[in-house]
């Protein structure tokens, strides 16, 4: 009776432990979806500073060399390494449906590196998105024969 009890109290102890990781997990993606916005802001605004400075002269080709060195910056890669992160980050951004094809531009626009995939990209995408799906992290709907994924607000 008492081996019963404990194994009882033993599972309640890991459900609950569980339960914190879980939410642990949720605020920690919204923290990182955060970031994520803070940095595409910033991005973009260096952006216009890049096309504001090359309107000004640079007479000892200091500006010069700092836009080149603020290109590369922004040419870097700043989405996660894993295609489920890129995904699971992009769909939790987007205000409303994306297809799987708005998906991938996104990912392209955003300079996301493709060439470590043996498939095309869109394919693995649709993989992707499946298995999110799957997980329930995101929703699906059809919309005039186009399958479009949001993030699944009920988690």
């Amino acid at each position: 009776m008492a081996d019963a009890v404990d194994t009882l109290n033993v599972l309640r102890a890991m459900r609950d432990q569980l339960q914190v990781l879980f939410r642990e997990r949720i605020e920690v993606e919204r923290k990182g979806r955060e970031l994520q916005r803070q940095i595409d802001g910033l991005q973009q605004s260096a952006g216009g500073l890049i096309v504001y400075a090359e309107t000004l002269e640079d007479a000892d080709g200091n500006l010069r060399k700092a836009i080149t060195e603020l290109r590369k910056d922004l040419a870097a890669n700043t989405f996660p390494v894993k295609l489920t992160d890129a995904c699971r980050y992009l769909i939790g951004q987007s205000a409303g449906w994306m297809s799987a094809v708005d998906v991938r531009d996104a990912l392209e626009t955003r300079g996301f590196d493709f060439s470590g995939y043996t498939s095309n990209p869109l394919s693995s995408i649709h993989t992707t998105l499946r298995r999110l799906r799957e997980a329930d992290t995101i929703s699906e709907r059809n919309e005039g024969g186009t399958t479009v994924y949001c993030w699944n607000r009920k988690r």
